[in-house]
């Protein structure tokens, strides 16, 4: 953040205005003087100081509160007076002390170092007895800290400590003064309730320009604002330097401009000035000081809130013209803070309010009770206080004092939580028993200066719904139970929050027939239900019992709601059933194709049973991972005999399964008893090869024949699983250019295998460029042949050549840049390729590339001629190492082409012509000489000459002039001509720019007069005219100017 442009007064100056206002108050006869004793009074005792909060930043606004109370029969008036401590700073205020009844009972004021309060003298007649109050108002640190502390304040018999936060004033960072954006604000002045309006102009580090105008206009809303014209206000505040203040930032000094330099309309709204120059390089700056050259301004005003202060926050616009920019506005706002005051008498009484629950739940909430005081005397419909309070059962609150006539409406938020909770409708209980709404304090109902206690009952009960159970005996084998009714137990999640006692546990008694049983329980609770153990019958077993509620299955002491609008509907089923076994199979995979079968291959086993015991026989299949034991097949019953037998599996990939191995096939179940079965699948591992095919592409495939023998070379890599060491291999295979595929040997399915090519043999006119197998590694495959195809790719040699331009000759600089010439080249057949021609198009210092002709062409190169340039005429163009060239492979021969182009020439030409009175005197033969130059410039040196010229008019013509030489000419003094008199020279033109090829034409024209006849005159006589007639000139100026002297002086003296 920038430093702030808050602006200050100059010290050096504000010295100097202190002394004249002093001087004016000793001539005026002024003196401060100390105010003078109160008349004695009754001193207010206070009985509390405290700030509003315990932790603020330093310099920040904070309440400070008062308690206070007077003795019995004080005498008035009442006074207090608190001196602040030097560490804090009141805030300018003045309040009223406002009654139990809303009426004025005294005044505060508060200045920066203290604050006096006054009770009214009516007041305390009437309230004689516990008289007390409470004031508070604004006030504002001042230990300038820079860190956060803890500090303790003194007021005499009372003291607070609080944390105070560093003052944020303290500049730490970018605190330099950077310049001043606009901006408006306002402070609010309580005593006077007046507002100090101040409008900043923006400005950058060094000010305003001096000697700009300069309007400010403060756009007032007279029906809210009265400006003041007093106190030095309105004002335009002038400042011409900065320096550091004392929190460490830099900010502008500033002083008053004077009146004389300002220019205020008639209502003083708007304000017009000239910008002056700063203060840089006054001797009078302070150390540290910085006088810049321009000027820094605000502008205030000083208005009159109209309404009191009653808005409490005001705003306002203000725009402004700085000449040379934009107009431009600015808004800002005042707001006003004040303290405030209460007093109170024993014309009062109070009331209590204690708390009872009735009901069978076990909740004790926090109730909410509201209040609304009215005075009947005044109106009986608008309330003077109004609030509330919380209370818990056995709880009382006590009110506040209310004055003698104060009626109390008293209501109950009644209470909607929890929901599984019905409340009633509270009701208000005097001391009689008697329900009540509202009480009137009064000497007739005798509860003045003492509390009235009132009962506010509540009665609270537990909702409930009903919890229905029944008991289901699953028995699919017809076994006889020999159980006429099961025993469930029931509990429930503690909910004290909810007003519902904890319970230990209950029990349902449930038939066995399947009949209902209702319990009507607390509702919107969880409970969970259990069931105690029942004996089976010998050979039978129960099984674990099933609780359904509502239809849905939940576990053994699973959570269940019970909720406020509906019921749970308990089934408890349970299942009783013979006694059974069961087996389970284990898998394993052996031999060298163990690991070509893929994870979780299942493997399907046939199994059957006999009949026993007056089960019928069964049947099923189970399925089973290698490696893995099958699920466990239950329920066959006890003495039934089992046979196992296995699907044949499907061949995996790479495989081939032999005969399954059990190593029990067949055998009697026992009770409860699973029996292990293991279960064996050998497998062997198969083979597969591959084979290789050749291609040849490219522009150089004509070259090989079929009979072109390329060797590749293979390694490989045997599946680890097979464990063959060693696990690695190589071989090689022969093929031809023929597209017929040679095939390797056989090798274990899943082998990896790596292919690449020998150095293909050597091709005359042809270069192999690339050598691409569509699989140069694979894997082979299960009793396939893997099929590979290689592609050589060989490609004719080939080169290039460049071309590069360059343009010389004494025209050069005529050639714009980029100009295009165009090169054809050709070459004839030769070993392997056509023959072949083209042309490129080169520019000045850019080469020209042409690749693609084949390695021994030869190349003849010819230039087409280039276009005509204007000025120039090309030369014939060279090459400067020949236009034949032989292509190399892979190379680029570099061919450089010069263009020559010399400059043209052009001329100019001159005839000369006669004018004027005397014309007739110059003979055609009379001759005159002309001059002529021009620079040096591209291409040419300077130069320079003469052309002699006759009377006669007869052009004369210059040598040649390089193309585009900016001509001069100028003419030497003609001869003397008996009776004439040379008067003029004019060129046509004196400066001309030589063309292509072209003569420029050029009249000169001298004027010449004839002389007058002299009337035989001495010519010492014409002389001493021509003498007379300057001085008569300079004579007769100089009267004019001494004329012209003398009238202006009359002229001042009469002004």
């Amino acid at each position: 953040m920038n430093a702030s442009a808050i602006a200050v007064e100059h010290p050096s100056r504000l010295k100097l205005v202190l002394g004249l206002l002093l001087s004016l108050m000793v001539v005026l006869g002024l003196a401060v003087n100390a105010p003078a004793p109160a008349n004695a009074a009754t001193a207010m005792s206070i009985d509390n100081v405290y700030f509003e909060n315990d932790s603020f930043p330093d310099g920040s606004r904070q309440a400070l509160h008062i308690n206070w109370s007077l003795p019995d029969n004080a005498s008035a008036p009442a006074t207090l007076v608190l001196d602040l401590p030097e560490e804090i700073r009141g805030y300018a205020d003045s309040f009223t002390m406002v009654g139990p009844n809303g009426e004025a009972a005294g005044t505060c004021t508060v200045t920066a170092a203290q604050v006096v309060c006054e009770v009214d003298d009516a007041f305390i007649q009437a309230n004689p007895y516990s008289v007390s109050g409470e004031f508070w108002f604004d006030v504002s640190t001042q230990l300038k800290n820079k860190e956060d502390t803890t500090h303790t304040f003194d007021f005499g018999e009372f003291s607070q400590t609080v944390d105070v936060e560093a003052n944020p004033n303290w500049c730490t960072d970018n605190c330099e003064y950077t310049g001043q954006t606009h901006s408006k604000w306002g402070t609010y002045n309580n005593a006077d309730d007046t507002i100090i309006w101040t409008v900043r102009l923006p400005a950058p580090q060094d000010g305003i320009e001096p000697g700009k105008q300069i309007t400010v206009t403060d756009q007032l809303d007279t029906s809210k604002y009265e400006i003041v014209v007093a106190d030095g206000y309105p004002r335009v505040r002038e400042g011409g330097s900065y320096s550091y203040n004392e929190w460490g930032r830099q900010t502008v000094n500033v002083i008053t401009k004077p009146a004389s330099e300002v220019t205020w309309n008639g209502d003083h709204t708007t304000v017009s000035f000239e910008s002056a120059p700063g203060w840089a390089g006054d001797p009078d700056l302070a150390e540290g000081e910085v006088g810049t050259t321009g000027s820094f301004y605000t502008v205030q005003w000083k208005v009159k809130a109209l309404d009191g202060g009653k808005a409490g926050k005001y705003t306002n616009t203000a725009s402004y013209t700085i000449e040379g920019e934009d107009e431009a506005s600015t808004s800002g706002s005042a707001t006003r803070y004040s303290g405030g005051a209460t007093v109170v008498g024993q014309n009062f009484g109070k009331f209590q309010v204690t708390k009872e629950l009735m009901g069978d739940t076990v909740l004790n909430p926090t109730f909410t009770v509201n209040y609304v005081a009215y005075d009947d005397t005044v109106d009986p419909n608008t309330p003077i206080d109004q609030g509330s309070f919380q209370i818990k059962s056995g709880q009382s609150y006590i009110s506040g004092e209310y004055f003698k006539g104060t009626r109390i409406v008293l209501t109950e938020v009644q209470p909607t939580d929890p929901q599984n909770v019905t409340w009633e409708t509270p009701v208000f209980v005097d001391a009689d028993g008697n329900p009540i709404t509202e009480l009137t304090f009064s000497a007739d109902n005798d509860n003045l200066g003492k509390i009235t206690e009132i009962r506010l009952v509540n009665e609270a009960n537990l909702i409930k719904s009903p919890i229905t159970a029944r008991k289901v005996v699953e028995n699919p084998d017809g076994v006889t139970t020999g159980v006429d009714s099961f025993r469930i137990g029931y509990s429930r999640e503690n909910a004290i929050e909810k007003g519902i006692q904890n319970l230990t546990g209950g029990q349902f008694i449930l038939p066995a027939d399947g009949t209902e049983i209702s319990l009507d329980l607390p509702a919107d609770v969880r409970y969970s239900f259990f069931e105690w153990f029942t004996p089976a019958p010998a050979g039978t077993t129960w099984a674990d019992p099933v609780y359904t509620v509502n239809g849905v299955t939940y576990t053994e002491n699973e959570l269940v709601n019970l909720p406020l609008d509906g019921s749970i509907d308990l089934t408890v089923t349970n299942t009783i059933t013979q006694n059974v076994g069961g087996f389970a199979v284990t898998k394993s995979v052996s031999g060298e194709g163990e690991s070509l079968v893929p994870a979780g291959t299942e493997f399907t086993v046939n199994y059957s049973y006999t009949a026993v015991n007056g089960f019928d026989a069964g049947s099923g299949t189970v399925t089973v991972r290698a490696g893995e034991t099958s699920p466990t097949i239950e329920g066959i019953p006890e003495g039934a005999v089992v046979t196992l037998d296995e699907v044949t599996p499907v061949n995996p990939a790479g495989g081939t399964w032999g005969e399954p191995q059990f190593d029990v096939a067949e055998f009697t179940v026992v009770k409860d008893q699973v029996v292990q079965i293991s279960l064996d699948n050998p497998i062997t591992w198969n083979n597969g090869n591959f084979s290789i095919v050749k291609s040849v592409t490219g522009d150089g495939a004509g070259l090989v024949g079929d009979d072109v023998a390329f060797e590749i070379d293979y390694s490989y890599v045997l599946p680890e699983d097979l464990g063959i060491t060693p696990g690695t291999g190589t071989g090689t295979l022969t093929v031809l250019n023929d597209s017929t595929a040679v095939t390797s040997a056989s090798l274990p399915y899943g082998t990896e295998v790596t292919l690449s090519e020998a150095t293909p043999p050597a091709i005359a006119g042809g270069t192999w460029t690339a050598a691409e197998f569509d699989h140069s590694t694979f894997t082979i495959g299960d009793q396939t042949t893997f099929a590979v195809a290689l592609t050589n790719t060989i490609e004719r040699d080939l080169g290039s050549f460049s071309i590069e331009k360059s343009v010389t000759g004494s025209g050069a600089h005529l050639v714009p840049g980029g100009t295009v010439f165009t090169v054809d080249y050709s070459y004839p057949e030769g070993p392997g390729f056509d023959a072949g021609s083209g042309s490129v198009e080169v520019t000045t210092g850019e080469p020209a590339v042409v690749t693609g002709i084949p390695a021994g062409a030869v190349v003849t190169l010819t230039e087409a001629t280039p276009a005509s340039v204007e000025g120039g005429t090309w030369q014939p163009a060279q090459f400067t190492d020949g236009n034949v060239i032989t292509i190399v492979k892979d190379e680029t021969t570099q061919v450089g082409l010069e263009n020559a182009i010399d400059l043209n020439t052009g001329a100019f030409s001159v005839a000369k012509k006669i004018d004027g009175t005397g014309k007739g005197l110059v003979g055609d033969d009379a001759t005159f000489t002309v001059q002529y130059a021009y620079p040096a410039a591209n291409g040419y040196d300077a130069g320079s000459g003469e052309l002699v010229v006759a009377a006669d008019g007869t052009a004369v013509s210059s040598a040649p002039i390089p193309y585009g030489a900016e001509v001069t000419l100028s003419e030497d003094a003609p001869g003397v001509v008996q009776g004439g008199k040379w008067t003029g020279a004019t060129f046509s033109t004196d400066t001309l720019t030589i063309g292509d090829g072209t003569v420029a034409e050029v009249v000169l024209t001298n004027t010449i007069a004839k002389k007058a006849a002299t009337g035989g005159l001495p010519a010492t006589g014409a002389g001493a005219d021509n003498l007379l007639a300057p001085a008569a000139l300079l004579l007769l100026a100089a009267g004019g100017t001494l004329l012209a002297i003398v009238r202006r002086r009359k002229q001042n003296a009469t002004a």
